[in-house]
């Protein structure tokens, strides 16, 4: 079943919708919360998640931003956190005004960081949680990262070439996968930097932004260069996911959630490029943006691997859990 709703500021409807409107899922999830947890990563459901960690740059950094930021409630704003506290009301790791929890994303940051960005978040778990709570509970990383890697990438071509993109990657992928026990990781693909930029050109709130006047001033051939790169980036991070080497254990995967793929900037019903989805930046997502790159993310853990929407629906829909109940692996996909 989908929600389907006009728009992205009806958080009191969303919230009331998701909850009526999902009750049967809803309800099997609090029994089945109740009763035995999942024993296998791919037989997880939302209720089974206690904990939740970010990873990334800029655009997972803030408090309250759309993979890990936890204030309020779903029908005040609406974050992956605040969806799953749906199913499981205790969830914790959140980011907030009264902490990071386990938002361990660095603004600014390339890729190599990653692996420090890993350590560091299973570090934060270990001390912030019990031995037992550690090794038994479930919890879900989100992930995305790329950006800034690609937005250098033209004064560095081997620094930031995609082979060392995808080497940063996988070397943070197996430590998580080596030492973060029971473990779903959201991999968000990258978005493609330049496609956003050029939307977000022609936005009057633009004109004086500085990074739009200093990306406006790149040849259009140089440009066309990253975009290549950035779909490179992408089906090679695709491609790592699927090797399988991520698969090898019963309590962890690695799922590829496409939802960033091929994003642009939303237009307005008059098809002029809609701005308030972005800061004054204009490279960053103001509250609606981080809200419908939210439900985005929530409707790809909703779908099989291989059927994934690789774009913003702008139909601000929550989707209800499938019969069975489970977030889509590449096993349970099948």
């Amino acid at each position: 079943m989908v929600i389907i709703l006009s728009s992205v500021q009806l958080l009191v409807t969303i919230g009331l919708l998701f909850s009526n409107l999902c009750q049967g899922s809803l309800e099997n999830d609090f029994i089945q919360k109740r009763g035995a947890k999942a024993n296998i990563i791919h037989k997880l459901k939302p209720a089974d998640i206690k904990h939740v960690g970010g990873m990334g740059d800029s655009y997972t950094a803030a408090i309250d931003s759309w993979s890990v930021g936890g204030d309020g409630t779903l029908v005040t704003s609406i974050t992956l956190p605040n969806i799953l506290k749906m199913f499981n009301p205790n969830v914790n790791g959140f980011s907030s005004k009264t902490g990071k929890g386990f938002n361990v994303a660095q603004g600014g940051s390339p890729s190599k960081s990653l692996l420090g960005q890993a350590k560091k978040l299973v570090s934060e778990m270990k001390l912030k949680l019990s031995s037992v709570q550690f090794q038994s509970d479930w919890k879900i990383v989100t992930i995305l990262h790329g950006g800034v890697d690609l937005l250098n990438y033209l004064t560095d071509i081997n620094g930031f070439s995609v082979n060392n993109y995808i080497s940063n990657l996988k070397i943070a992928l197996e430590y998580l996968r080596d030492n973060l026990p029971r473990t779903l990781v959201n991999l968000v693909t990258v978005q493609n930097v330049v496609d956003v930029a050029n939307d977000m050109i022609s936005d009057p709130k633009c004109k004086s932004a500085s990074g739009t006047q200093v990306f406006a001033a790149v040849p259009t051939i140089l440009k066309n260069v990253v975009r290549q790169v950035a779909i490179n980036f992408q089906t090679a991070s695709k491609q790592l996911v699927d090797s399988g080497i991520f698969d090898t254990k019963l309590d962890f995967t690695v799922v590829s959630q496409a939802l960033m793929e091929k994003q642009g900037v939303p237009k307005a019903s008059d098809g002029s490029i809609d701005g308030t989805y972005f800061s004054n930046d204009c490279i960053h997502y103001s509250k609606k943006g981080h809200e419908t790159a939210a439900i985005e993310l929530w409707n790809n853990m909703m779908q099989k691997v291989g059927s994934k929407t690789d774009h913003w629906t702008m139909r601000t829909e929550l989707r209800c859990p499938s019969d069975d109940g489970y977030i889509y692996t590449s096993k349970n996909s099948v």
